[in-house]
C-alpha cells in the first residue's frame, strides 16, 4: 500500500495541488512520465534543463530534485521568494543544501554568493557537480559539515535522499560528520538571507546562532521545522513571520492560500517588498514566474 500511495501522490495528487502543476496538467503529466521513462532506462544520473539556463544533475528517486523537473520550482513560494529577493553580491546561506536546488537558484539565477552546507560526502559531491555544471563555482563555497549546537562530530544518516539527519540510533545506517556552529561559520560574513532545512535539527542550529541573528544585514530566513523556542529567539531580534505570493510579488504578515514548505521570517520588510517587486522573471516552459 505504501508504494501505491506514493505513486498516487506523485502522479495524481501532487500535480493537481502544485500551484504551477495544476495550471498545465497535461504538460506536467508529460514531464512526469517522460522523466520516469528516461531515468529508469538510464539507471544513473541525467542532466536535465531547469529554469532559465540552469541545469540539474538528477537521478531516479530524488524526490525534491525531480519535483523541480516536474513543476519548475518544487517548493513554489519558498523558492520563488529567494529568486525574486536575492541580488548579485548578496550572501546567501544554504544550510542543508542537499544536491543544491536552492544553491543553484541563488547563484545561477539571482547571482548571489552562496555558502552551502552539506555534511554527507556523496551528496556534497553531487552538489559540487551541479555547481560546476552551472558554472557558478566562483560564487559558491561548499562546506562539507553540519551545523549544530557545538563544534565536534556527530552521527548522520545516509541513503535517505533529502531526509538524512542527525541520529543517536545505533541501528541507523549512519556515518560520522564534522559539526560546527552557525556563529563560527557565518557570523561576520554579511549573510543577507538563509534557508535552513536540517530535518528537525533547527533548534540545534539556532542555539549557537545568536551573533548571526543580531547582524542587521540579515533580513530573510526560511525554516523548514519551527519550534516555539526558535520562533521566540528570532522574533526577539525583530523577525516577523510572512507569507509570499510569487504571482503578485507580495509579502504579507497575513496568511495566503499558496502551498508552502518552509516558514518565512523577515526583518526590514519594506526593503524585501521593494526587491521582490522589481526582480526579473524566471522562465520554466510556458511559465514566467
Amino acid at each position: 500500500m505504501g508504494a501505491l500511495a506514493s505513486a498516487w501522490n506523485s502522479f495524481v495528487v501532487n500535480p493537481r495541488s502544485h500551484p504551477l502543476g495544476k495550471r498545465d496538467l497535461l504538460g506536467t503529466y508529460w514531464r512526469i512520465i517522460s522523466w520516469q521513462l528516461r531515468s529508469r532506462a538510464a539507471r544513473g544520473s541525467l542532466i536535465s534543463p531547469w529554469v532559465n539556463d540552469a541545469r540539474l544533475i538528477v537521478k531516479h528517486g530524488q524526490t525534491g530534485a525531480t519535483g523541480n523537473l516536474y513543476f519548475g520550482l518544487h517548493e513554489y513560494a519558498d523558492m520563488a521568494f529567494f529568486v525574486h529577493f536575492l541580488r548579485k553580491g548578496d550572501v546567501f546561506a544554504d544550510i542543508g543544501a542537499n544536491i543544491g536546488s536552492y544553491t543553484i537558484l541563488a547563484a545561477k539565477i539571482a547571482g548571489a554568493t552562496v555558502i552551502a552546507f552539506e555534511p554527507l560526502e556523496v551528496t556534497a559531491a553531487v552538489l559540487a557537480e551541479n555547481v560546476a555544471l552551472n558554472e557558478v563555482a566562483d560564487r559558491v563555497t561548499i562546506q562539507q559539515i553540519a551545523l549544530g549546537g557545538t563544534a565536534g562530530t556527530a552521527r548522520f544518516t545516509s541513503g535517505h535522499d533529502t531526509m538524512n539527519h542527525f541520529s543517536d540510533d545505533q541501528q541507523d545506517a549512519a556515518v560520522e560528520v564534522v559539526v560546527d556552529t552557525a556563529d563560527a561559520q557565518l557570523a561576520g560574513r554579511n549573510v543577507v538571507a538563509m534557508k535552513i532545512d536540517v530535518e528537525g535539527a533547527e533548534d540545534l542550529v539556532f542555539s549557537a546562532a545568536g551573533t548571526l541573528l543580531a547582524e542587521p544585514q540579515l533580513v530573510a530566513i526560511e525554516i523548514e521545522t519551527l519550534s516555539e523556542s526558535v520562533r521566540t529567539m528570532i522574533e526577539a531580534v525583530g523577525f516577523v513571520e510572512h507569507w509570499y505570493d510569487p504571482d503578485t510579488r507580495t509579502v504579507s504578515p497575513e496568511p495566503n492560500d499558496i502551498m508552502r514548505h518552509n516558514y518565512l521570517f523577515l526583518r526590514n520588510s519594506a526593503l524585501v517588498a521593494d526587491r521582490v517587486r522589481s526582480a526579473p522573471s524566471v522562465r520554466f516552459g510556458k511559465f514566467s514566474i
